[in-house]
């Protein structure tokens, strides 16, 4: 049974730091370009490539990309997909509730 709590609280944080990771504004700009390619993220971002590399490790790190060694080439995962769906689906629901929502934020 401890054994199960442990696996439950990994895979909470594992998930928690995939929502993290993805959210981040460079990341995210990242997944909603995929499939892609270094220098196409270079250019869209403005960061040189040490900052890139930093960034698609992190994201391949959580399972949002994987990368094509020595060719610069950037691909979703099945784990990306299911992302950008989630994020679409929050979208719609601000998109749908902004006018109540603002006057909350506001205050």
């Amino acid at each position: 049974m401890e054994n199960d709590k442990e696996i439950e609280m990994l895979i909470e944080n594992i998930t928690l730091n995939v929502f993290n990771t993805g959210t981040k504004q460079t990341n995210f700009k990242i997944i909603k370009a995929l499939p892609t390619n270094v220098d196409y993220i270079m250019k869209e971002t403005g960061l040189t490539k040490v900052p890139v590399n930093k960034h698609l490790n992190d994201l391949e790190k959580f399972g949002l990309l994987t990368r094509e060694k020595g060719t610069g080439n950037v691909y979703p995962t099945e784990l990306t997909s299911l992302f950008k769906m989630l994020i679409e689906e929050v979208e719609k629901h601000v998109s749908i509730n902004v006018s109540k929502m603002l006057p909350k934020m506001i205050n």
